[in-house]
């Protein structure tokens, strides 16, 4: 099949755009399901709080954090906050922030990435701190000032420390959102509009990506099928230009229902095999390397259920495979048979008639039509098994994903939106193999018919013009005449 491939050089560079465009999709496709976790996890859990950080903090509230800190963590809240009195406060800050009209807030500055992820766990802890020393202060009905004073601050630091590290980052994060948005209620903030802001800030980059995905996707599909149509057109011209220079012994290693079956039948397989790949296989290995790099960074222990799935696919891929691929070789064959029987009867029809044998040629064409239909039956169903299996696997994969996604939402170690973009990307993994393995069933009858038409463009014409033949002046003239030519009959 390789060598009939050389076709496609003309097409190269629409190729090479056709695969930069399946870039695009899988990027867009692989894009959506972290803005659905966003949705869901931060816009609707987390009431639109992307951020364990505050970004605007009344004073009192920080310094009661700082009651728990040490030095070095008391220097890191000094550093990435300025403070902002109402005398100082400009009319917009005012109107964003109501608690600015009557008290000290103290403001986030522009710290970078890496200070804002300290800051984020140094404030966790914090704040996980002071939830330990009011229990125990409840506890003994007693005031946090002076329970400190009795037992100190680092067993409490210790133990926030260890309740941490059980309740696992999705807990961790939800609880920090909900000490975010008691301050930033206290603060007179919208906080609705805010949530409401991020859900439909995300779901328009949503949209935009699935918009994205779509257009690249006609785009590949138009592409696809402008290449696949003009290496099929050449394709053919080399095929029919090669037989017109067919001496008879050449003719007669081919049958004329066989040219003919090659010319038409076997050029249409290779070209709807190039435009599965170009529009499938290519596609299918970007979006299921991308999606499995995806459930990797997810953190969710859950990868196994995904490589056991894998594994069944293949198992069964290959079984069909190896069954069906010697029945396409067949079915090329049963093809040309059947051209060659309606040849025959077409071009005897007169003597067929003549002799009344249009039963003998009934049974025969009906002999050439059962085969072929028999082993297009078989080659059929063994692909139509495929489908359901494969169903079958991705409903299992669904409901194994969500039985141990659900305990581990449970323990806190991830969130419910974690648990939906795995299963967007584990069905994309999924997709990615069963889209190949389709393909897959067509490439043994497509690389069957490459074969076919390579035997003909191969071939060695037995009846060839001399390399270097007279050349005859133009003053020199020919005449042919016809004396005394009769006909009768």
């Amino acid at each position: 099949m390789t060598k009939i491939l050389k076709y496609l050089k003309p097409y190269w560079l629409s190729i090479v755009l056709a695969f930069g465009l399946l870039f695009g999709q899988a990027t867009c496709e692989l894009t959506m399901p972290d803005y659905m976790q966003n949705i869901v996890n931060t816009g609707i859990q987390n009431a639109g709080i992307e951020s364990g950080v505050y970004q605007q903090i009344r004073e009192k509230t920080l310094n009661s954090y700082l009651m728990f800190a040490n030095d070095s963590e008391k220097d890191l809240i000094a550093s990435a906050y300025k403070l902002v009195t109402p005398s100082k406060a400009t009319k917009e800050e005012k109107a964003q922030i109501p608690a600015l009209k009557t008290e000290n807030v103290y403001l986030l500055k522009d710290i970078g990435e890496e200070k804002e992820s300290k800051l984020n766990n140094t404030l966790t802890l914090l704040q996980m701190t002071m939830v330990e020393v009011s229990k125990e202060a409840k506890e003994q009905n007693v005031q946090i000032p002076q329970l400190l004073m009795m037992n100190g601050i680092d067993s409490y630091r210790k133990a926030a420390k260890s309740e941490i590290s059980k309740l696992g980052d999705s807990t961790v994060s939800s609880m920090s959102s909900q000490f975010l948005k008691k301050e930033y209620t206290d603060l007179g903030m919208n906080m609705e509009k805010m949530q409401q802001d991020y859900i439909i800030s995300s779901g328009i980059k949503m949209l935009g990506y699935a918009l994205g995905s779509a257009v690249c996707a006609i785009l590949v599909g138009f592409l696809a099928s402008r290449i696949a149509a003009g290496f099929s057109k050449d394709l053919r011209e080399e095929v029919f230009e090669k037989v017109t220079h067919f001496s008879n012994e050449n003719l007669n290693t081919f049958s004329t229902s066989s040219l003919i079956t090659r010319t038409t039948n076997d050029i249409q397989q290779l070209q709807m095999t190039i435009v599965m790949f170009l529009r499938i296989v290519m596609y299918a290995p970007i979006i299921g390397v991308g999606a499995i790099l995806h459930v990797i960074e997810s953190g969710a222990n859950m990868t196994w259920i995904l490589a056991l799935c894998v594994v069944v696919i293949l198992s069964v891929v290959l079984l069909i495979f190896m069954i069906v691929m010697p029945k396409f070789k067949i079915m090329q064959k049963m093809i040309d048979k059947m051209n060659s029987v309606v040849r025959e009867l077409l071009d005897g029809m007169l003597v067929i008639r003549a002799f009344n044998n249009e039963k003998i040629e009934e049974k025969k064409f009906d002999q050439a039509n059962a085969d072929i239909t028999s082993i297009s039956l078989f080659t059929t169903r063994a692909m139509a098994i495929m489908m359901p299996i494969m169903m079958f696997l991705m409903n299992g994969t669904t409901l194994m994903i969500l039985w141990f996604g659900s305990k581990q939402v449970d323990s806190g170690m991830i969130q419910v939106g974690s648990i939906m973009a795995f299963m967007q990307y584990a069905m994309q993994v999924i997709m990615a193999f069963l889209m190949i393995t389709m393909v897959t069933i067509m490439l043994p009858r497509a690389n069957v018919s490459a074969l076919r038409i390579y035997e003909v463009l191969s071939s060695e014409i037995t009846i060839k013009d001399k390399s270097n033949p007279m050349d005859f002046s133009s003053s020199m003239h020919g005449v042919v005449s016809f004396k005394n030519v009769s006909f009768k009959y």
